[in-house]
C-alpha cells in the first residue's frame, strides 16, 4: 500500500541520519581525544559540544525510528 511505502522510505531516511550521525560522532571523538592529548582545551571544549549535539541527533533519530516501528 501507499502508506507502507511512505514509511519505508522514512525509515531508509531516518536510518540513513542515524548512520550519518554515528560515522560523525566517530570523527569528532577521535578530534575531541587529540585535542585532550595535545592540551588544547578550547578546541576540545568545542569538540565536546559537537559530541553533545552528535548524541542528542542519535537519540532523537532512535525515539523516531522506535516511534516508526511502535506505530507500524
Amino acid at each position: 500500500s501507499n502508506n507502507s511505502a511512505e514509511e519505508f522510505a522514512n525509515n531508509i531516511v531516518l536510518c540513513h541520519y542515524f548512520e550519518e550521525a554515528a560515522m560523525q560522532q566517530q570523527i569528532i571523538e577521535e578530534e575531541y581525544f587529540e585535542a585532550i592529548l595535545d592540551g588544547d582545551e578550547e578546541l576540545a571544549k568545542q569538540k565536546k559540544e559537537q559530541l553533545n549535539m552528535c548524541e542528542g541527533a542519535i537519540q532523537l533519530t532512535a525515539t523516531l525510528l522506535d516511534d516508526e516501528a511502535t506505530v507500524s
